[in-house]
C-alpha cells in the first residue's frame, strides 16, 4: 500500500537540504551521523529536483524498512523539496496518458485537424510536474509525440532545470487559449477556476491537490453543500480521476491516513 513507501522516511531534524532516499535505509541515530549526512549531501536544490524526478512507487516499497515508522518525517521531507506532492512514476504516466486522450478528443470533435496540440499549466512552480509529463508522453507516444505540455507561473523561475515561462494564469490564458487547462495544489485561499470557465475557448481543466488545501473548497471544488456547484451553473461537469489518484502521495499522507490528495477534471457541457 501508499502507506509502506512512507516508513522508509525518518526524522531529518538539522538537515536543510534533501538527500537521496537509500541513505534513509541505514537510520542515522547520533547527531554526529545527521551532521555527516548534512555534510554528504549538501547539494543544492536544483540538483535534488532531477535527482528525484519520477521515483517509481515499485522502488520505494522495495526500500520499506520495518524498523523506519516515523511518518512525520516523510512532510518534513518535502517540505525540504519544496514539494507539496511527492510524484511517482505511475501517476504521472496516467496523468499524462488522460491528457494524450483528452487532447485527441477535443481534436475530433474540431473535425480533426489538429489545432488541439498543448496542454496549459499554470501555476506550476519550477516547470517540474510539466517536464515529468512531457516525457511520460515521449514514452507514451515516441519521441515526436504530437501533445506539448506549457508550463507557467507567475513567479520568474530563473536557473530553474526545467522549462517555464513567467506568466500569471490570466495572463497564460490570454496568451495561448488553450483547450485544457492543468493546475497543480491551486494556492489555498485563491480562486482562479472562475476565470478559466468564462474563457470560451476553455473546454476542460484538471486539478491535483488535496482539495481541503487548495483554493477554496466551495467556490473551486463545490464541497460544502451550500447549493448548486458554481461550476456547475457554468455549465460544466466534474468527475475525479482516480487511475491518476490511486497512485499519487502527498506530504501529508502517513501510513494511517494516505490518499489525500486527488486529480479531478471540470469539463464543460
Amino acid at each position: 500500500s501508499r502507506g509502506e513507501v512512507l516508513e522508509i522516511f525518518q526524522e531529518l531534524q538539522g538537515i536543510p537540504n534533501p538527500i537521496p532516499v537509500e541513505s534513509l535505509i541505514n537510520k542515522p541515530s547520533t547527531f554526529a551521523q545527521l551532521q555527516q549526512l548534512k555534510e554528504d549531501h549538501n547539494w543544492d536544490s536544483r540538483k535534488a529536483e532531477l535527482e528525484y524526478t519520477g521515483l517509481q512507487l515499485d522502488t520505494l516499497l522495495c526500500m520499506a524498512d520495518d524498523s523506519i515508522n516515523m511518518p512525520t518525517a516523510f512532510e518534513y521531507f518535502c517540505e525540504l523539496c519544496g514539494w507539496n506532492e511527492f510524484f511517482v512514476t505511475e501517476a504521472v504516466h496516467q496523468l499524462a496518458r488522460y491528457l494524450i486522450d483528452r487532447v485527441a478528443v477535443y481534436n475530433e470533435k474540431e473535425g480533426g485537424r489538429g489545432s488541439v496540440s498543448s496542454v496549459l499549466e499554470v501555476g506550476g512552480g519550477n516547470g517540474r510536474l510539466a517536464h515529468m509529463i512531457q516525457n511520460a508522453m515521449k514514452q507514451i507516444e515516441g519521441q515526436a509525440t504530437s501533445t506539448h505540455m506549457i508550463s507557467t507561473d507567475i513567479e520568474d523561475w530563473q536557473g530553474s532545470p526545467f522549462q517555464t515561462e513567467a506568466l500569471g494564469h490570466e495572463e497564460a490564458i490570454e496568451k495561448y487559449k488553450p483547450r485544457i487547462i492543468l493546475c497543480c495544489w491551486m494556492p489555498f485561499g485563491e480562486e482562479w477556476s472562475a476565470h478559466w470557465r468564462s474563457c470560451d475557448h476553455v473546454q476542460e481543466y484538471v486539478l491535483v491537490g488535496q482539495p481541503e488545501c487548495t483554493g477554496r473548497i466551495w467556490e473551486t471544488y463545490g464541497g460544502n453543500n451550500q447549493g448548486t456547484p458554481l461550476y456547475e451553473r457554468d455549465g460544466f461537469s466534474r468527475m475525479e480521476l482516480y487511475e491518476v489518484a490511486s497512485w499519487q502521495l502527498c506530504k501529508h499522507d502517513t501510513p494511517a491516513d494516505y490518499g489525500n490528495t486527488r486529480t479531478f477534471s471540470f469539463r464543460r457541457g
